[in-house]
């Protein structure tokens, strides 16, 4: 149960307040150390402790209730004997109807939020069997142990495996996504066997060997005649991801200017609107979660909002045609202060959103699929959804339709084991170099394998390339070398009138250089 946290759908932009539940003759030193280090990380406000978040004279139980309404994650500190520990009368206090601890675990679990048992003093997970029945599902719920040997380590990854380590600008910028209180929509995950092709969906994506790609197969607008007159939709898709030893953020905007090219001129945005769009990707996986928050707004076509939003807009297709990484990381910050900037106008409306993080662990590995973001009215019955040649479909009377009953966004997850798009990353001009390079003779192959080894070397360290791929597109390119310095071979024979060409000063300096390595 301590393999890791498995957050299906988790996402910061509702995570306003971390509630911690402990009983303080087991664990009060335990809860008011790691409140410390939440408040730290997240303010005070964004971490509720009973005995600092509750001010003199309040009625407690109607702070209690108020918070455990509004928070969106709950950490339940356990400690050694937690499950038996007894009140004056010699009563286990958990089988107290009225136990408070008991009352803030039932509470949470019944608004099914996200709540981690987190293990101190070595304790281990309580059997459901000793639970009452209104908290047994405590005993299901994946927990993480933290140790007093490792506290500060052990946080740290606590905060990461919870989503809490959000660079501040995402954090700004999903606090912004919070404001509306919209109903939260419904994500269904479609089983890999309710998916065809039959090999879409179910496979492993294995770490450090192959690459990931998220895509938005399909987005529906419900019929609304205010959509391009009044309104103009938008989405932000934020995916969050390891790389390079650290935690990367990448945004994604798909507004009006993307929806036009995908949909008629003549008829308003409505009905499906964006088809196949890339979000993020191909990034090699790195181990860890792959975290998407998924938010759609209504921006009015006032001029200034107007105009904001299709710089954004523009700037986030730009994106789409970076390779490295690095790139999209240092240039997308420009991005976000200006998605944060239109977020914050009043009239950009939120509509709809929510988090959806793939977990990971050894026995539960990364895999593709689909997803379903559907705003209400959901169907009732999620089993009946499905996805047939990456379009959401629903089953009804006996057979299988589009689903249209709802505004909604499928994304998929693909892995590969090649990145397809090689000549956008730095290295690939290398390549281009040493092909060109034959035609100058016995200098320019000298010239040309010098350019591969280059190219491979960069390959090598790239954090964008796998070491399985770089190998495969070294040997590629070592073939593609080789047939044309015979293509070459056979130009330069050819009995033809032969003219003096302009010398190449930069092929001479290069072709003086390697006979000083003597290459």
């Amino acid at each position: 149960m301590l393999a890791r946290l498995d957050i299906a759908t988790v996402w910061r932009g509702y995570m306003s307040t971390v509630f911690i539940s402990y009983r303080r003759e087991i664990a009060a030193g335990e809860a008011r150390a790691l409140f410390n280090d939440l408040a730290e990380r997240l303010g005070e406000t964004s971490v509720f402790m009973d005995v600092d978040s509750i001010a003199l004279g309040r009625d407690f139980r109607g702070v209690l209730q108020e918070v455990l309404a509004s928070c969106d994650l709950m950490l339940v500190l356990i400690g050694r004997n937690w499950v038996d520990v007894k009140d004056e009368e010699g009563r286990t206090r958990l089988g107290d109807p009225g136990d408070f601890v008991r009352l803030e675990i039932e509470a949470a679990l019944k608004r099914d939020i996200v709540v981690t048992p987190v293990l101190v003093q070595g304790a281990h997970m309580p059997d459901a069997e000793k639970l009452p029945p209104e908290i047994k599902d405590l005993a299901y719920r994946n927990g993480f142990e933290l140790s007093h040997s490792r506290w500060e380590s052990d946080v740290g990854e606590m905060i990461r495996r919870l989503g809490l380590d959000v660079p501040v600008r995402a954090r700004q910028i999903d606090s912004i996504m919070h404001a509306g209180n919209r109903p939260l929509p419904t994500v269904a995950t479609i089983p890999p066997d309710r998916c065809r092709p039959a090999d879409s969906a179910g496979y492993p994506i294995t770490r450090d060997q192959m690459y990931f790609t998220i895509r938005i197969n399909e987005m529906h607008l419900a019929e609304n005649r205010q959509w391009g007159t009044d309104y103009d939709p938008l989405v932000v898709v934020v995916t969050e991801f390891n790389h390079a030893q650290e935690r990367v953020v990448v945004p994604t905007v798909i507004g009006p200017n993307l929806i036009r090219k995908q949909a008629p001129a003549d008829q308003p945005p409505c009905g499906v609107v964006v088809r196949d769009t890339r979000v993020t990707g191909p990034h090699p996986y790195r181990g860890g979660d792959v975290d998407v928050s998924v938010g759609f707004y209504r921006v009015q076509r006032a001029n200034h909002a107007r105009v904001l939003l299709k710089v954004v807009d523009s700037l986030s297709a730009a994106f789409a045609g970076l390779g490295e990484l690095q790139t999209i990381a240092r240039t997308g910050g420009a991005l976000l202060e200006g998605v944060e900037g239109l977020l914050g106008l009043q009239e950009t409306t939120y509509l709809t959103g929510h988090r959806i993080s793939m977990a990971s662990s050894p026995f539960d590995p990364f895999t593709a699929g689909f997803s379903a973001l559907i705003a209400p009215p959901a169907p009732k019955d999620l089993a009946s959804l499905r996805v047939e040649d990456r379009r959401l479909f629903i089953e009804a009377d006996g057979g299988a339709r589009p689903y249209r009953d709802s505004d909604f966004v499928l994304l998929s997850i693909i892995g590969t084991e090649g990145r397809g798009d090689e000549n956008l990353l730095p290295f690939y001009p290398l390549k281009v170099d040493a092909l060109n390079a034959l035609l100058d003779g016995a200098d320019g192959v000298k010239r040309g394998k010098a350019n591969l080894i280059a190219a491979y070397q960069q390959m090598r360290r790239s954090p964008d390339v796998t070491v399985a791929e770089a190998t495969r597109l070294f040997d590629a390119w070592l073939q593609e070398f080789d047939a044309e310095k015979k293509r070459a071979e056979q130009v330069r024979s050819m009995p033809i009138i032969r003219y003096e060409a302009e010398p190449n000063p930069l092929a001479r300096d290069l072709n003086d250089a390697l006979r000083r390595l003597a290459l």
